[in-house]
This record gives structure tokens, sequence and C-alpha cells, in this order.
């Protein structure tokens, strides 16, 4: 069993896993105060059934129709950033991006 500090962990966390992988029992302290213990997976995680949710969602033929006149096609986001992005005139770039722009 190995005790280790948390900066030693992260120093050396790959070979920290292979050794917990082969078997080994890994400490992590923080001081003198034990807080992780490092161990490998011994249960296998279930695989995926393709279907799954078969007969647990239906749809009918008025899920596909158009939507409404009144009901827009698609939703106005709101842009994620808190200041304009970069706008280029056109004709005033050049290379590639001015080409685009024309």
């Amino acid at each position: 069993m190995a005790n280790l500090t948390i900066h030693e962990a992260k120093t050396h966390l790959s070979r920290l896993i292979e050794r917990a992988r082969a078997g080994e029992e890994i400490i992590i302290m923080h001081g003198r105060t034990p807080v992780v213990r490092l161990a490998p997976l011994t249960e296998k995680l279930p695989a995926r059934t393709f279907g799954a949710m078969a007969g647990q969602i239906a749809f009918d033929d008025s899920f596909f129709d158009a939507l409404p006149a009144d009901e827009p096609a698609e939703v106005p986001r709101k842009s994620r950033r808190s200041t304009p992005a970069l706008e280029v005139q056109p004709g005033s770039a050049s290379g590639t991006l001015g080409r685009i722009l024309g």
C-alpha cells in the first residue's frame, strides 16, 4: 500500500493508475489525512442495447406535419458572446476571408 500526497499523485498520476490496475492499493493524503483510495474498477459497465427504449415513446403521424403559420420554424437564439464578433467590411479583408466576404 502506498501513501502519497496530492502533489505526488498529480505528478505521477499515469504511473499510479497503472499500479492500481495491477492490484496495488494507493492512498492519497491531504497533509496527514487520507482522503482518496485509488483502486481499479472491478465490475464492468453494462453494454448498451440498441432499441432499449423501443415501445416506450410513441409518435403519431401528426408529428411530421408542417408547423402552423403562427409558430416559428426556428427558435431565435440569444448570442452567448458578451461582446460583438469581429466584423469585416466587404472588400476590406484580404486573402481567403476577403474573397468569401466579397
